[in-house]
C-alpha cells in the first residue's frame, strides 16, 4: 500500500449561485469553458439564484430576458457586459397579453392560470400590459455566433417561447427547460420532450426541477449527468457568504487584537505616567511639609518674640527648620557691654536715610543685644500681626459668646414655658397626691394601733370616712396595694418635687 497521500484539488472553489446547481452541471458539461455563451430566458435578479451569474464571473457572456422592470434595472447595473432585454416572449410576436407581476418572488408569469394560483396563495399580483417577442426576433436583433445553452424559466409559458425560435437557424448546443410546477416536484404536462426530439435534440438528465436536452450533434462528457458532488470543487453562495463574513470576522479580530495591543501600550506608558505623576506628587507632599514646618517656625519665632521670652527665642532659631550658617552663629553669639558699643558706633556712622538702626543709649531689653536690628523689625512686625489676628479672634468670640447667649435666653424662656405648663397639668395631680399622703397616714396609724395619732393626723374633712366600716378601710388598702398606685408613684414624686 502507498504511503503518499492523494493529489487534491487545490484550486479556489466554485461558487453556485443556482437554487439546484444548474450551473455546476452546465461548467461540466462544458468541461470548465471560461467563454461561453449563453440565452437566459426570465432571467429574473442578476445574481441571487442565477444559474449564470457564477458563469459570468468566469468570462461567459449573454443575453438576459426580464419582463420585469426592478429585475431589469439590477440586470442592467450588474451585468454590463450581458446583453439585458426587457421583453416577454411567446410564440408568436407583436400580440399585446397580460404579464402578471408576483411582487417579491420568482413567480411571474403570462400564464393566467399560474397567476390565479398565485393569488390563491395569498401573493400580491399586479398586471402588466406588454406587446409579445419571439426568440426569434431576439436572435435576430443580437446575431449571436454560437449559443451554448439555451434556459427557459417563465412559469408555465416554456413551451409557447420555444415555438417562437428558428430551430433551423438557431439551435442551442443545450436547452434546459423549466419541467415541474411552481414550488413542487410535480412536472407539468407539456409536449416539450417530444418537440425537441423532432428538431434533433436528446433529454440528457432530469435534476428534479429541470429536464436538460443536448442537440445530435453536441458530445457530452460521460460525467455530465451525475449529481453535483465534491469533485466539482464547488460550494454553494450561502457557504462563500458565510466564509467571507468569517474571513471578514478574523481579520477584524486581528485588527482588534492589535488594537488591544496597542491600547496595552498605552496602558504601559500611562502607568509609568502615573509612576511619574505619584513620585511627583510625593516631592510636593514632601514640600509642602517643609512649607508648613518653615511656617510653623515662622510662628512660634513670632510668639517667643511677642511673649519677650529671648531665651525660647534664641533656642528656636538655633534650632531652626535647616542648619544655620556660621555667620548667623556668629551673630547670635553673647556680646559684651564694649562690644554692644562698638557696633552701635558702626552702625551709626554708617547708617544710610531710612535704615534701622539701634543707638548705644537706648535701653537694651535683657537678651535683646543678641538680635540683630533688621531681625527686630521683622519680629515686631510679625507680633503687631499677631496682635491685629489675636483682635479678631478676639471679636469673632465675643460674637460667637453673644450669639450663645441669645440661644442660651432662648431655651430657657421655653424651659420656663414648658415648666408653667407641666405645672398646670399637675395641678389635679397634687390634689390627688395631698389626698392620698392623708389617706397613707391613715394607714399607717392603723397599722400602728394609736388612734390618736390617727386622728391627729387625719382633717377633719375624713373624719367621716375613719368611722366607716372596715370594708371602707379594705377598700383603700386594696387601692394602696393596686397597680394604678404604684404607677403613679412617678407622678407624685414629680409633684412633690414640683412643690418644693
Amino acid at each position: 500500500m502507498s504511503n503518499q497521500l492523494p493529489e487534491l484539488d487545490c484550486e479556489k472553489p466554485f461558487v453556485s449561485y443556482s437554487i439546484n446547481y444548474e450551473d455546476v452541471l452546465i461548467r461540466r458539461i462544458f468541461s470548465r469553458k471560461v467563454d461561453g455563451f449563453f440565452v437566459d430566458v426570465g432571467a429574473e435578479h442578476p445574481c441571487l439564484g442565477n444559474d449564470f451569474y457564477s458563469l459570468y464571473m468566469l468570462g461567459w457572456t449573454g443575453i438576459n430576458i426580464e419582463p420585469n422592470e426592478h429585475y431589469f434595472k439590477l440586470l442592467k447595473e450588474h451585468r454590463p457586459r450581458d446583453r439585458n432585454m426587457q421583453r416577454a416572449l411567446s410564440d408568436v410576436g407583436g400580440q399585446h397579453i397580460v404579464f402578471f407581476e408576483v411582487e417579491n418572488t420568482g413567480l411571474s408569469t403570462c400564464d393566467e392560470k399560474q397567476a390565479a394560483a398565485s393569488v390563491d396563495k395569498g401573493f400580491k399580483v399586479i398586471r402588466h400590459n406588454v406587446v409579445t417577442s419571439t426568440l426569434k426576433d431576439v436572435f435576430e436583433e443580437a446575431q449571436p455566433a454560437h449559443i451554448d445553452v439555451l434556459k427557459v424559466d417563465v412559469e408555465g409559458f416554456e413551451e409557447r417561447v420555444l415555438l417562437g425560435n428558428d430551430w433551423s437557424t438557431y439551435r442551442p448546443s443545450i436547452v434546459m427547460v423549466e419541467a415541474t410546477l411552481p414550488q413542487t416536484s410535480e412536472r407539468r404536462p407539456t409536449n416539450i420532450k417530444h418537440d425537441l426530439e423532432k428538431l434533433g435534440y436528446r433529454q440528457i438528465h432530469f435534476d428534479g426541477l429541470n429536464d436538460i436536452f443536448a442537440e445530435k450533434e453536441f458530445v457530452v462528457p460521460a460525467d455530465a449527468t451525475m449529481p453535483p458532488n465534491v469533485f466539482d470543487n464547488f460550494i454553494p453562495a450561502e457557504v462563500a457568504a458565510l466564509r467571507d463574513a468569517n474571513a471578514s470576522l478574523k481579520t477584524n479580530f486581528a485588527d482588534a487584537e492589535t488594537y488591544v495591543h496597542s491600547l496595552e501600550s498605552e496602558r504601559g506608558v500611562l502607568v509609568a505616567t502615573t509612576s511619574d505623576l505619584n513620585q511627583h506628587n510625593r516631592h510636593l507632599i514632601r514640600a509642602s511639609h517643609q512649607s508648613s514646618t518653615a511656617a510653623h517656625f515662622a510662628r512660634e519665632v513670632a510668639l517667643a518674640s511677642i511673649r519677650g521670652k529671648m531665651d525660647e527665642l534664641l533656642a528656636i532659631l538655633a534650632a531652626g527648620p535647616m542648619p544655620l550658617s556660621q555667620g548667623q552663629r556668629r551673630r547670635l553669639q553673647p556680646m559684651s557691654e564694649q562690644a554692644l558699643e562698638q557696633v552701635s558706633r558702626e552702625e551709626n556712622a554708617t547708617a544710610t536715610p531710612g535704615q534701622s538702626v539701634v543707638k548705644s543709649s537706648e535701653p537694651v531689653a535683657p537678651g535683646n543685644e543678641l538680635v540683630p536690628a533688621e531681625l527686630r523689625f521683622e519680629l515686631l512686625m510679625a507680633r503687631l500681626q499677631a496682635m491685629d489676628a489675636a483682635n479678631s479672634r478676639l471679636v469673632n468670640d465675643i460674637e460667637d459668646l453673644r450669639h450663645e447667649n441669645r440661644r442660651l435666653l432662648a431655651s430657657t424662656s421655653q424651659l420656663q414655658g414648658e415648666n408653667l405648663s407641666l405645672r398646670r397639668a399637675l395641678g389635679p395631680a397634687y390634689a390627688v397626691s395631698e389626698e392620698l399622703s392623708v389617706i397613707h397616714s391613715w394607714l399607717e396609724a392603723q397599722r400602728e394601733g394609736d388612734p390618736s395619732s390617727r386622728k391627729r393626723s387625719v382633717s377633719s374633712e375624713h373624719r367621716i370616712a375613719l368611722e366607716e366600716p372596715s370594708d371602707t378601710e379594705r377598700r383603700l388598702q386594696a387601692v394602696y396595694m393596686s397597680t394604678s398606685w404604684r404607677v403613679t408613684k412617678p407622678l407624685r414624686a414629680v409633684g412633690r418635687l414640683l412643690k418644693r
